[in-house]
């Protein structure tokens, strides 16, 4: 399943999680009296201060998304919310163009900077359903000159005209072949002369942890050469786990890190942590919410177990009778990866950015803002 996929997928989760929430179906009321997971115990350690950004998927917050923005704890933490909703279309045009929507994205975008946030929109080379562009669609547009120009144009109308929409904008590239590569390299170059330094440009890249890389769509970005154009480097460190396992692993979030700046000059750099899970099943993998996770564990009263790297999983047989291998965070497991990452592991000048706004465990700001110094 695509990144994009998966968000589409897990909007819907988020909104439901939302609903419960709202009515007061927190996690700890959902989960009196039923299997829980082992907790570890407490740790107080302040972990390292690192810059920090959160991507919601879609243009638009719900009640659940805007009320963890603006409280206290969410704002000690970060810092830039990234709304990834803007699609290229066939034609040059950026999606949504509908003067309504526009004006709709402009309200979200003044609503989140009032809370005392920097927002960028992600740019994600989908249709505007959410159906990524498949690896021939993409190479066609990103070799079309033209086609190239036009986006660029009307980015800059977008970011850097009279009345930029927001600060940034967050390009997402994934499932790229090879061919493409000076494509690639092509596009941010453009970009940089249409957008900045009004505005900034981000770009997600794939989480190579050795060179050469066993990644898909790696060696399509020259991150040499792109660096120079962009200000920050997101790296997706999602998703680690192709079989029943954690969504990310500290270490190799770590090493993935250290490959991207040794051609990336000055240009900042992220790793991705993801605030959702992944349901694994013999029909394929899907995500999941923390709220979701914890309702099967309840339904089904199954224990929740904590894996080797602190990560909880809850395995369960459905009413269909298919079996899951349930795979989250919780605010315990994120802040011991987050943890993990002292000075001497990853330098302090790596940041972070949350994947999934909405899907975590709602106790994870208020428990990391207490040990962020």
């Amino acid at each position: 399943m695509t990144r994009t996929a998966r968000m589409v997928c897990l909007s819907a989760l988020v909104s439901t999680n939302a609903a419960l929430f709202l009515t007061g179906c927190s996690s700890e009321s959902r989960s009196e009296g039923r299997p829980g997971p082992i907790e570890p115990a407490a740790d107080t350690t302040p972990v390292t201060t690192r810059s920090a950004a959160v991507i919601a998927d879609g243009c638009e917050l719900d009640a659940w998304q805007t009320a963890t923005l603006a409280s206290a704890p969410a704002q000690r933490v970060l810092r830039e919310v990234v709304l990834l909703c803007l699609v290229p279309r066939f034609d040059g045009q950026i999606g949504p163009a509908d003067p309504s929507a526009r004006a709709a994205l402009r309200g979200q975008v003044d609503a989140i900077r009032k809370l005392g946030y920097r927002v960028k929109l992600g740019l994600s080379f989908t249709d505007e359903a959410g159906t990524r562009f498949d690896g021939a669609q993409a190479s066609t547009l990103l070799l079309d000159d033209a086609w190239v120009g036009k986006v660029a144009a009307n980015l800059h109308d977008l970011f850097a005209g009279p009345s930029p929409i927001a600060d940034g904008v967050d390009v997402d590239l994934e499932h790229l072949p090879t061919n493409v590569r000076d494509a690639v390299t092509s596009l941010f170059t453009r970009l940089d002369a249409a957008l900045r330094p009004a505005a900034t440009i981000d770009v997600f890249v794939p989480p190579a942890s050795s060179t050469p890389s066993d990644i898909p769509g790696t060696d399509s970005f020259d991150i040499a050469a792109i660096s120079p154009h962009v200000d920050r480097l997101r790296v997706m460190t999602l998703d680690y786990s192709a079989d029943p396992g954690p969504t990310i692993d500290p270490g190799w979030a770590a090493a993935a890190a250290k490959v991207a700046p040794a051609g990336a000059g000055s240009v900042g750099v992220d790793i991705a942590v993801p605030l959702y899970g992944n349901d694994f099943t013999s029909a394929g993998t899907r995500p999941v919410t923390y709220l979701e996770a914890r309702g099967a564990a309840d339904t089904y009263h199954a224990p929740i177990l904590r894996g080797a790297s602190g990560a909880p999983h809850v395995v369960y047989t459905d009413a269909e009778g298919t079996l899951h291998d349930c795979w989250f965070d919780d605010a315990a497991s994120t802040i011991g990866d987050i943890r993990a990452w002292t000075p001497a592991t990853l330098a302090p000048s790596i940041g972070l950015v949350f994947y999934g706004l909405g899907a975590e465990d709602p106790a994870l700001w208020s428990d990391l803002a207490r040990v962020w110094p």
